[in-house]
């Protein structure tokens, strides 16, 4: 059993159950796209993905599949690895850990993250390729309070504000630093204004 677009626009085939093992679009040349080749376990849940080239039978994507969804994915190239990442799961499903990582085989990307039972987000945190801290987002839900502070290659801070029942409480970016990633600052203070934190940046960092 397939299901499929009708020509002329793209195509898509699903197996028995529903899982897509083919996607693309035909052309003077032909079919143009992916066949997806899936592995599944006794219970007929999918734990491994490969989405191969319909072409050249080339292996682009595998996927590697868990309770919770997505855990090992890995690009290829002319039969060589492009990129990588993982991700992990806490005991509720929610994403707790992802790394991603370049062809070589060395880390570029590493986050981590939080959530209470019922999912609500606590801690978001990221690094960088060479492991420092990028940015780091703390949420109280029970206070109603969030911290949000960016930092450069050399772990100096860059950017610190918090909030108290979503009312910006302190700001402060520093002067070099243009628009960046969690600047959410009012856009009625001026540059003199953002400049002058409403409490100092150690302050802000430690969360007095």
């Amino acid at each position: 059993m397939a299901l499929i677009w009708p020509i002329g626009c793209q195509e898509c085939y699903y197996d028995p159950d529903g899982a897509r093992v083919r996607s693309g679009q035909r052309s003077a040349d032909g079919f143009q796209g992916n066949n997806i080749l899936l592995s599944r376990d006794a219970q007929g849940h999918v734990f491994d993905r490969r989405i191969l080239d319909a072409s050249s039978g080339a292996l682009k994507v595998h996927d590697v599949l868990g309770p919770f969804g997505l855990t090992e994915q890995t690009y290829y190239e002319r039969g060589k690895v492009t990129s990588s990442r993982t991700i992990r799961y806490d005991p509720f499903g929610y994403i707790s850990e992802t790394a991603s990582f370049a062809g070589s085989g060395q880390q570029t990307e590493h986050s981590h993250s939080t959530y209470t039972e019922e999912g609500v987000l606590t801690e978001d945190s990221a690094w960088g390729r060479n492991g420092q801290l990028k940015w780091q987002q703390l949420i109280d839900p029970e206070k109603h309070t969030e911290s949000f502070n960016t930092f450069d290659d050399a772990g100096m801070l860059k950017l610190a504000w918090t909030r108290t029942d979503d009312k910006m409480a302190s700001f402060w970016e520093r002067s070099d630093e243009g628009n960046q990633y969690g600047d959410c600052r009012e856009t009625t203070r001026t540059r003199t204004e953002r400049e002058k934190p409403i409490a100092s940046p150690t302050e802000i960092a430690s969360g007095r």
